[in-house]
């Protein structure tokens, strides 16, 4: 069997033990008696995607059919017959058979029905190749089932074996479905971000300069799995450099590239820098995400900038996220032990028609019940009453 030396060499296995019910059900399909389907049916009521799942992948896992299971699936239940997970896991269960002639029926049938593959589906490539075979035989013979079916599941497919190759850290294979099938910035892009993912990062920047040679330009997305690899191991030097590489080629950085760099920023509590780039931000017509609007204000109150994370919460261009960072902000000074505070903010933001978060809401009011200010939390509650009229006029 293959050498795989990543984490995810156990790939598709379950961590415990499969419950009864998912035993009995490989029993009966092992035994394959003429009755197989009769003794399904007795059991469909407890079937749901997940548990077929399961099913495929002890079946998978000990070489057993599942051709009659997946037919039962397909000619009784219209909705999970549909379900890619557990078409994809037939696929693998008829390769690890070699049977390349159901598979390719089912591929069709599939491809009729716009049935999209996961990684799943082309497991059985690894497990079936012996350590001094070469993959390039089998997966051809893969990609030419896909080029054949055409439709959902060659697009999907090939994605997929990129992906699952990319997961197994057999970047080489990666590598060569793309070169039998075409150079496509969505393929580099896996490949990109499992050699970030690996800290092999001078092999990302090979790829980006092969992307170039071959006319297959990297955008923004492709830049970021570097950029955000070497925010990690804190080489920002590094990054910014790149980044103003990335500029050179006309290649400009979006909301998630500067959520990177003002992550970093806001590590070294740079507080200015992060001001810069939120402006550089702004002259670009980006508006930050949620979750970097939520790190400058964490970033600012664990400094004690309270006013500093007051006013960034009330900045009337941050409007999309106003609910979410007056919320946040709450919340935090509740954590803190100032609840009174943190109901101050709730009224404030109510009293702008911010309906505040849900969960935040009632845990302040409980806190103000528990100090004994239960005026304060029958008037939050009262404030808060008013959201619930509107939505159900």
């Amino acid at each position: 069997m293959i050498n795989v030396s990543c984490d995810q060499q156990n790939l598709g296995k379950g961590k415990n033990s499969p419950p009864k019910f998912i035993l009995d059900i490989v029993d009966i399909l092992r035994n394959n008696r003429e009755d197989l389907e009769s003794e399904l049916n007795t059991m469909s009521s407890k079937l749901s995607s997940h548990s077929i799942a399961e099913v495929f992948k002890v079946l998978n896992e000990r070489g057993i059919s599942g051709l009659r299971f997946f037919k039962w699936i397909w000619g009784n239940n219209h909705r999970l017959r549909r379900n890619a997970i557990v078409c994809s896991l037939i696929i693998d269960n008829v390769g690890r058979s070699n049977d390349y002639e159901t598979m390719f029926v089912l591929l069709k049938a599939f491809t009729y029905e716009k049935i999209c593959l996961t990684y799943s589906a082309f497991l059985f490539l690894p497990i079936l190749a012996s350590e001094n075979s070469s993959l390039n035989e089998p997966t051809q013979k893969v990609v030419d089932l896909l080029n054949k079916v055409g439709g959902s599941c060659r697009n999907s497919g090939v994605h997929a074996l990129i992906e699952m190759f990319c997961n197994l850290c057999l970047f080489e294979m990666a590598r060569y479905v793309i070169k039998v099938t075409e150079s496509k910035k969505s393929y580099y892009c896996l490949l990109i971000r499992a050699k970030c993912k690996n800290g092999l990062l001078e092999d990302a920047y090979s790829i980006i300069r092969e992307m170039q040679e071959t006319h297959c330009m990297p955008d923004t997305t492709i830049y970021n799995y570097p950029i955000g690899s070497l925010w990690k191991s804190g080489k920002m030097d590094v990054a910014f450099a790149l980044l103003n590489k990335m500029k050179t080629i006309g290649v400009h950085p979006d909301a998630i590239t500067f959520e990177i760099l003002i992550n970093f920023v806001c590590s070294l509590g740079m507080m200015d820098d992060v001001h810069e780039l939120l402006d550089q931000m702004a002259s670009q017509g980006l508006e930050p995400r949620p979750t970097t609007h939520a790190r400058v204000i964490k970033t600012l109150f664990a400094a004690e900038k309270y006013e500093a994370a007051h006013k960034y919460v009330v900045n009337p261009s941050c409007k999309t996220c106003s609910n979410m960072m007056y919320s946040l902000l709450a919340n935090l000074y509740r954590e803190k032990g100032d609840v009174l505070s943190a109901r101050d903010l709730l009224v404030e933001m109510m009293d702008m028609c911010l309906k505040p978060n849900f969960s935040v809401y009632v845990k302040i009011v409980k806190q103000l019940r528990k100090i004994g200010k239960r005026n304060l939390a029958r008037d939050l509650q009262d404030r808060h009453s008013k959201f619930v009229v509107r939505s159900r006029a």
